[in-house]
Order: C-alpha cells, then structure tokens, then sequence
C-alpha cells in the first residue's frame, strides 16, 4: 500500500480500452467541508464511510455501498475514465489495486496534484484492519480508525470463543463463483472460513482455484457455502448439480448462501461474514 503523488507533467492519456468508461449521469454537487475523495473499489468506499468520510465522497464505482450519497458521480472501476475524474478535481483517489494488474492507470493524474492512494488486497484479517488505519492515518481520523479495528476484534474474540467449544468441527466447501472457483489456504476468505470453525477441504491449494466438480464430490464435505449472486437460485443449483447428491452437505440439506458483499469485500464488514458463515456451518451453537 502506498500513496502516489507525482509532479511529473501530464501524460497520454489510456489507450481505448482503458478509456470506455460507464460513468452515471448523477450530477455531483461539490460542496462537501474537508478533502474530497473519488473512491474506486467498492471495500474502500466502505473503510472510508466508517471512518466519517462518506460526505467527502464525490465519486464511486458503480456498486452498491450502503453510506454513499444518492447524487455522486459513477466510476467504473473496470473501464476507468480519467477524463471524468479529472473534472471532478478531488483531492484524493482512494483506489483498490486491482486496477492496477497492469500497470498503472491513474499516472495521468501524475501532474495535477491529485493525491493516489492505491490499497492492496488484503490476503488476511491483519490486512484488512491494516488498511483501515493507513486510510485512518492518511485522513487525520486514527482514533476513528482503531475504534472500528478494536470493534472488530471484539466480535471476532467471540465467534473464536464460541468455536473453541466446538469438538466436531464440519468440512466446507465455499464456492464464490458457479466456474466453480474457491479459495486455498492463503486468502482472506479462507481465514474467515478457519476463524467461523470450518475446515476448508481446499487448504492445500493457494489462491483461488478453480478445481472440477468431480474433485468437490471427492473430497465430500459436510457444508457446501456459495456467495455467487448472479443467478436466481444459487443454492438450488448446487443442490440439483451431477453429483453432488453423493456429498454429505447435499443430503443433509446443508447448502447455505453467504451474502457476497460482505464476504467478498475486504473492508470491515467482513466480521458479519464471519458471524454468518459460522451460523451456517454450527447453527446448534450460534442461534
């Protein structure tokens, strides 16, 4: 994670693809006390929201985040426009690195003395509550920042406290997209999974993996998990799939849906996946 202010002079701007942007018609008013800020990424959007910034928000990617004012400009976080950021003149670009896996977009901004914060993507639970306080520390608002990293903490002590009593822990298969795609042992998502008392039956793989169906009905696990939310039943597909009526989770009727945003957004509202996953898995014990 780090902060980019160039003052090199103003450079070409994206090649074609880069520049098919899907910027919204919402006009932005501009009258927000403090920095103003175009967040990309939508787990930035909410770190900044918690830490008292959402007013100072003058423009976001086209996902939903809870906070955000109705009547900012739209950024698309794939097709990124630079010609409407720099209309807008925000203090601050507040950009997820995802962006970036091929360089860096935002360098035409080098010479207009735009702050550019890009923040990695978090691989841990340290990682998320380490953004938060980098973006805590880059605002002035570090009490604001620990007190939702302390929050945190807290509620996950007591999901671990809970689990810790928990003798027969349940096999799960987390599947984040109908590819299928899951997680190994080195994301985020797999951390929640271990911290809720799940056993990942994908911990030996990294990453995110796409493994084959037939390999999901082999290793057979106790609770199947989906966050896909792109078709109308994703839980009845994976009950109806080829198969996977010989998985423990499929005859037992254990086939959950885990709301995406939180799961999948590496921001503080991770801990409610968390919760959720844990009362998915064990819901003797957390209802």
């Amino acid at each position: 994670m780090k902060m980019k202010k160039r003052l090199a002079a103003l450079t070409a701007m994206l090649a074609m693809a880069l520049a098919l942007a899907a910027c919204g018609g919402r006009t932005n008013p501009m009258d927000t006390d403090g920095p103003t800020i175009v967040s990309i990424g939508p787990a930035n959007s909410e770190i900044l929201i918690a830490l008292g910034l959402g007013g100072n928000i003058v423009a976001a990617d086209e996902q939903d985040v809870e906070g955000i004012p109705s009547d900012i400009a739209v950024i698309n976080m794939m097709a990124v426009d630079l010609e409407h950021i720099m209309s807008l003149n925000p203090d601050y670009v507040v950009a997820t690195g995802m962006i970036a896996f091929a360089g860096d977009p935002l360098l035409p901004l080098a010479g207009l003395d735009i702050n550019v914060v890009y923040i990695d993507v978090p691989n841990s639970i340290d990682e998320v509550k380490a953004s938060m306080m980098y973006l805590a520390g880059i605002f002035n608002v570090v009490s604001v920042g620990q007190a939702n990293v302390d929050d945190m903490a807290t509620e996950i002590a007591a999901i671990a406290a809970t689990v810790d009593a928990i003798e027969n822990r349940r096999t799960v298969y987390f599947e984040v997209s109908t590819w299928p795609a899951t997680f190994g042992a080195d994301t985020f998502l797999h951390e929640m999974l271990t911290i809720a008392g799940g056993i990942n039956i994908f911990a030996d793989l990294s990453g995110w993996p796409s493994p084959s169906l037939e390999d999901v009905v082999y290793r057979n696990p106790d609770v199947i998990l989906t966050s896909t939310n792109y078709i109308a039943d994703p839980a009845g597909e994976i009950m109806n799939r080829a198969g996977f009526a010989a998985t423990a989770a499929v005859q037992a009727g254990n086939v959950h849906i885990i709301c995406t945003d939180t799961s999948n957004r590496p921001s503080h509202h991770v801990v409610a996946a968390i919760r959720q996953i844990a009362e998915a898995i064990y819901p003797e014990y957390f209802r």
